[in-house]
């Protein structure tokens, strides 16, 4: 393995350059990762209606390669396929890696904004649409939409299909207002014309090229019955794979290839330790909603299996059989099976499952078979492969941190400070998530090395900036902010927790100390929290003053960065007798805390 930064130049895309004369035509944006599962089948449902499909595969440790292969034998004039080689970093991040991709230009080819204009560059044809590897189409419906975006003509729109299109937008404002008798005849009226909308949209497609975003229905097989969701309130934080029936918010829809619509990342903190980073399409056309065109297959990608048998058990009321789900009108959904949709979409979904019902073809569920490429894995090389990669992975951030270190030895240090060990543990952690793609990819006959390759991506995407190495701001400690609250603690014990389990296991240390004790947290300690009068506890926030200077560290690991000149700050004001902090688990901020105390020859203790 070699950290030498990679070219990935031809990945870079030149946004100019995609606002051209195009031929008339739609072309699919299929980005797939381990995507085998569906793949087939989710190609063979939307095939029909493109002119052309941009497959675009990256770190796939499955057949996913050789399926689009395949299918690329069987239609050789309409798909093409590229490879991706940078490093993407996944949706869902904890809060370091999450401050990390906020350093990034927001079309960073590393995150997936960046990933999808590259797809959207090799594009041939005028319009595309974004489809993903877990959907299976409605593909009579899809197929007609793409008809209307390759015909170009002056068409009539009837009185009808105005009024059509009217009362849908009135559908949308009234769900906000209370129900009269009016009002409800307005809607039922609307759902019967619905037909004439659908007509108004196509039409509009042939004359004015309107962009059409489309939706669609989750589902998830268990023990051979297709059952779909029906939301939580709690969806955000607590039951996050609870979803609601239905799948597609505006974010999904037919567009012109220009440098106007491209990706740029959406950044999401949802919940402490849980952040998403998405790719949003920001532009200021008008979006219209082109209804249900295809089944969400992701609950039952296989890696989600045992998660959903998680939630099945734990909130079984929350899920209900697709032939019950087809046979309640919506009002029935909302009032005996507690349906929860956002407010924000539900008058959407609520139109469009009332219009469509009764012509979704759910039949398509019944004939569709997974793919399935892995058999079960025994207890013994699931083992075996823990352990493999254990070892392998500690080993290669080792060398990446050598080679790193090897280039110029101020890049992994703080003032007088080395950062490695908490280096090597902040990354650990980061890339340990990889653990289950490196088995399937061994247990399918792959390479260490293909297995890895991932891991060897991430360790050599940072950038190392040449401009500030290593410095230390000398300002004078006496007129930080922190010193006038904290100069009563001086020479204290302190005492470091990560999180509330922590605290019941050194409650026993804490007691009976004649010594200052302050308590310094990562969680807010509850007001009724028994502590004895020389324990005083502080939440750990972070010195905007930086003690130290090092560029590379600062954009490449900001958290970490953060927790040093913090740490490094109240060090420096409490000089403690002791530093204490709880040996059952090991992190980068403990590293970091006691390596720093250890080099101000302040004494370190385990509990």
């Amino acid at each position: 393995m070699s950290s030498k930064q990679q070219d990935y130049t031809e990945y870079t895309v030149d946004l100019s350059q995609l606002t051209k004369e195009r031929p008339l035509g739609v072309t699919g944006i299929l980005r797939c990762q381990n995507s085998a599962d569906f793949l087939d089948a989710c190609i063979e449902s939307c095939i029909e209606g493109l002119d052309e499909l941009i497959a675009v595969y990256h770190n796939c440790t499955d057949e996913t390669a050789n399926i689009l292969k395949r299918k690329q034998s069987k239609y050789p004039d309409k798909i093409k396929i590229f490879e991706y080689h940078p490093y993407i970093y996944p949706i869902d991040l904890a809060d370091e890696q999450f401050q990390e991709i906020m350093n990034l230009p927001k079309d960073s080819i590393h995150l997936l904004s960046g990933y999808t204009n590259y797809a959207i560059s090799k594009v041939t044809y005028r319009y595309a649409i974004k489809i993903d590897s877990d959907q299976l189409f409605f593909s009579e419906s899809f197929k007609k939409y793409c008809d209307a975006y390759r015909t170009e003509q002056k068409v009539r729109i009837n009185p009808l299909e105005q009024l059509a299109y009217k009362l849908y937008i009135s559908y949308l404002h009234n769900s906000k207002k209370g129900k009269s008798p009016k009002r409800k005849w307005q809607d039922w009226l609307a759902i019967k014309m619905a037909p004439f909308y659908f007509s108004y949209l196509k039409k509009r497609i042939k004359q004015d090229k309107i962009l059409v975003s489309l939706s669609g229905i989750n589902v998830l097989q268990k023990n051979g019955e297709w059952l779909t969701f029906l939301g939580d309130e709690k969806i955000d934080t607590t039951y996050r794979d609870i979803l609601c029936p239905f799948n597609g918010v505006r974010d999904l829809f037919f567009f012109e290839v220009s440098e106007e619509m491209t990706y740029q990342a959406c950044y999401l903190p949802k919940a402490p330790g849980y952040n998403q980073v998405l790719e949003v399409m920001f532009h200021n056309k008008k979006l219209f909603d082109g209804g249900l065109i295809w089944f969400h297959l992701r609950p039952c990608l296989q890696k989600h299996t045992e998660t959903y048998q998680y939630w099945y058990e734990k909130a079984k009321d929350r899920f209900i059989s697709l032939e019950k789900f087809k046979k309640c009108n919506y009002s029935k959904l909302k009032r005996r099976k507690n349906l929860f949709i956002c407010s924000r979409f539900e008058p959407m979904f609520s139109y469009f499952y009332s219009a469509q019902r009764h012509s979704i073809p759910w039949r398509t569920l019944v004939n569709w078979r997974q793919e399935k490429f892995q058999g079960k894995v025994s207890p013994l090389d699931l083992e075996k492969y823990k352990i493999e990669f254990d070892t392998i992975i500690q080993e290669y951030i080792r060398k990446a941190i050598q080679e790193y270190e090897a280039r110029d030895t101020l890049r992994l240090m703080l003032g007088n400070h080395s950062i490695k060990n908490a280096l090597f543990v902040y990354i650990l952690s980061f890339i340990s998530k990889e653990q289950m793609d490196y088995i399937r990819s061994r247990i399918a006959g792959k390479s260490i090395e293909e297995s890895i390759r991932n891991i060897s991506n991430f360790l050599n995407h940072f950038e190392w900036i040449e401009k500030k190495r290593n410095t230390t701001n000398n300002f004078n400690i006496d007129s930080h902010p922190w010193t006038r609250l904290l100069s009563p603690y001086k020479r204290c014990c302190l005492v470091y927790l990560t999180d509330e389990e922590e605290l019941a296991h050194v409650s026993t240390f804490l007691q009976g100390k004649e010594i200052p004790i302050l308590l310094l947290s990562e969680y807010e300690i509850p007001d009724d929290t028994e502590l004895s009068e020389t324990v005083t506890a502080v939440q750990v926030e972070f010195s905007e003053q930086k003690v130290f200077e090092n560029d590379s560290i600062e954009q490449n690991f900001p958290r970490l960065f953060s927790y040093a000149n913090t740490f490094e700050t109240i060090l420096r004001i409490l000089s403690p007798s002791k530093v204490v902090c709880l040996a059952s688990s090991k992190t980068y901020q403990k590293e970091l805390l006691l390596g720093f105390a250890k080099d101000s020859n302040i004494k370190i203790e385990f509990w």
